[in-house]
């Protein structure tokens, strides 16, 4: 069972409010599911499941977050995930609009409770935080896109979270210390190594995302790839188009010999 400090005993039993106690009583069941010994605290998250539209499963997890931020703000700076659509270049991208009728009443819905709960409007599946995270922090982000560039590129730890966990984690500024945020569970596990007719440096940024699917291909599950051959002025714009490997693997980290900062040699 995962141990709770004085602090994240009163959260839980609503000292901080309801709000709070239901965020920390989640992030006590994820802890316990995978044998957390403790909570630790985050820099910051990124929330919001970008599919909330008009429809049924839409209108679940809208009204989910909804309970969930009632009366309470953000602990920590939280970024946030894409809208649906953006009402207000619907017209000028051709959306039809009785597709944007649908999808109108949740957007602003959330639009507003982006405002009221204090998250930063960033409305973006790639990492565009206001300030450098550092090497080592904690965070809770959903989105594969952010959470594996965020672990890779900066080295901060984050597991790939759902919306509700990563919600729960800016609520309580909170989150079980497991896999990703363990030292030991972040080191490289193969070795992708570019053969000498490969120059990195004539790639185009497809090339760079066929690669990483490919070796998401080749790797499955959840090891974690080592890519060596790279050269070192490698840029974060490259490093973002390497995230097309978790199409096939659910790790959500990888290293650059000599780029990545956790991996300055091999």
């Amino acid at each position: 069972m995962v141990y709770l400090s004085k602090e994240e005993e009163r959260m839980l039993d609503g000292e901080f409010g309801s709000a709070v106690s239901g965020a920390m009583e989640i992030l006590v069941k994820l802890g316990d599911a995978y044998k957390a010994e403790r909570m630790i605290p985050v820099s910051g998250a990124h929330v919001f499941a970008w599919k909330i539209s008009g429809d049924l499963p839409g209108n679940v997890v809208l009204e989910r977050i909804q309970k969930m931020t009632e009366g309470t703000k953000l602990r920590v700076p939280c970024t946030t995930n894409p809208l649906t659509l953006n009402p207000d270049l619907s017209e000028k991208l051709g959306i039809p609009k009785d597709i944007l009728e649908t999808h109108r009443e949740n957007i602003s819905k959330l639009i507003n409770l982006t405002r009221e709960i204090g998250a930063i409007p960033t409305y973006s599946c790639h990492y565009h935080y206001p300030y450098e995270p550092k090497l080592g922090d904690h965070y809770a982000l959903t989105e594969s896109n952010v959470c594996m560039f965020a672990n890779a590129w900066y080295g901060i730890r984050s597991n790939m979270e759902g919306d509700i966990t990563a919600l729960a984690s800016a609520i309580t500024g909170k989150t079980p210390e497991y896999n990703l945020h363990l030292t030991e569970n972040r080191y490289g596990q193969v070795l992708v190594k570019l053969s000498s007719d490969l120059d990195p440096r004539e790639f185009s940024n497809a090339d760079f995302g066929a690669l990483s699917y490919y070796t998401g291909e080749m790797l499955g599950s959840d090891r974690i790839p080592v890519y060596e051959g790279f050269p070192r002025d490698t840029s974060a714009t490259q490093v973002k188009y390497m995230q097309p490997q978790i199409a096939h693997s659910s790790s959500a980290l990888f290293h650059i010999v000599g780029v990545t900062p956790e991996a300055p040699t091999l």
